[in-house]
């Protein structure tokens, strides 16, 4: 016995009178999501398992139940609405060192003056730590460090003359 079996380019569902989704086939092998009145809502790649929406379209993932993930690049700010994230919304283990633009120096010794560090960030640091390398044998004297105004390019910091420290900086 012989079975026979039907491939179809296009599946419509009606969802009511008036409503209905269609999934169709297009030249590319991917399907695309259509509305009623046949514009494309959405489109599956299956061969990269990416779903795609087009540009303005809304993904109202409220009532999702684990966790979308998105791949690196595919998001930015100017795609998301405003309040779209919240740190309610975020988890714990989202957000990890790794994934933060953080700024380290190499050791540098204080001149009683303004000094500029280039960070490398691209933005205003958020949160700068002068941290002392010279307290071994104890330092002798006063250590003092002052921020200054810092900038998407430099990190500006006033450290005692002759005194050796590392800048750390978050964006």
């Amino acid at each position: 016995m012989s079975r026979q079996v039907r491939v179809w380019d296009k599946v419509q569902f009606n969802l009511g009178p008036t409503e209905k989704i269609a999934f169709q086939v297009n030249s590319s092998g991917n399907v695309e999501i259509k509305d009623a009145s046949g514009n494309i809502i959405g489109t599956l790649d299956a061969a990269n398992r990416k779903l795609t929406f087009p540009s303005g379209a809304v993904l109202d993932a409220s009532a999702a139940t684990g966790s979308i993930s998105f791949a690196a690049g595919e998001v930015d700010s100017a795609d998301l609405a405003t309040n779209a994230v919240t740190t309610i919304k975020i988890t714990d283990a989202n957000i990890t060192f790794a994934k933060a633009k953080a700024f380290a120096s190499a050791e540098q010794t204080g001149s009683g003056a303004a000094q500029s560090i280039a960070h490398g960030l691209g933005v205003t640091p958020t949160a700068v730590l002068i941290v002392p390398t010279d307290t071994a044998p104890a330092t002798v004297g006063a250590y003092t460090a002052v921020e200054g105004t810092h900038t998407s390019t430099n990190v500006v910091v006033t450290v005692t003359s002759g005194k050796k420290y590392k800048v750390l900086a978050w964006a």
